[in-house]
């Protein structure tokens, strides 16, 4: 599943995925990070305060990965239509999903982009959701920290002033930084 996200002259395509969770809900994700450079009327963003990128070449497979680490002030304004950004309480019951399947939390991990993480044959990114360990935006540092590490960031909508921060184990940190990558849930159009 793919949608394309048209914002003025730019336009991305971007991997989705469907989970069904052991309860029998199920979730739409965005399978890939957020590499937008525009807000959804088309204007540009601010690339000296509202985001950065580890690659400036579009076509580069690091960039495609990766994609852009937004500050968690602009986050919210970059939403495509249709789509939201995940709770703290979304990225937990995904963690915990992925924790009661053979892989654990590998079944989300992208096996190239997400560093230096144990890896178990056969159930690398077996969910398709890709995640890869981006980095962060520390507080008042406008540069990237920690990418291709262990540790994946990511930007939750019930905090303003923190990201979530996995580390493989059971529990979810809320990390004091300004910034990280952004994955979103579809919640349809209206």
């Amino acid at each position: 599943m793919e949608f394309t996200d048209v914002r003025g002259d730019e336009q991305i395509t971007y991997r989705v995925t469907k989970l069904t969770y052991s309860n029998g809900k199920s979730v739409v994700w965005l399978a890939d990070n957020l590499r937008t450079v525009r807000y959804p009327d088309g204007s540009a963003l601010d690339p000296s305060k509202d985001y950065i990128r580890l690659d400036e070449d579009d076509e580069a497979e690091r960039f495609r990965a990766y994609g852009c680490l937004y500050s968690i002030a602009v986050s919210k304004q970059i939403v495509p239509e249709g789509w939201r950004i995940p709770t703290v309480a979304d990225y937990e019951e995904l963690f915990s999903e992925a924790a009661k399947v053979p892989g654990g939390y590998n079944v989300l991990k992208d096996n190239v982009w997400y560093g230096d993480f144990p890896r178990e044959e056969g159930h690398i990114n077996e969910w398709r959701m890709n995640l890869s360990s981006a980095g962060r935006l520390p507080e008042d540092v406008h540069e990237i920290w920690g990418s291709a590490s262990i540790y994946c960031y990511l930007i939750v909508s019930d905090m303003d002033d923190r990201v979530i921060l996995h580390d493989n184990g059971d529990e979810l940190w809320k990390s004091a930084n300004d910034g990280a990558a952004l994955r979103l849930i579809y919640v349809g159009n209206d």
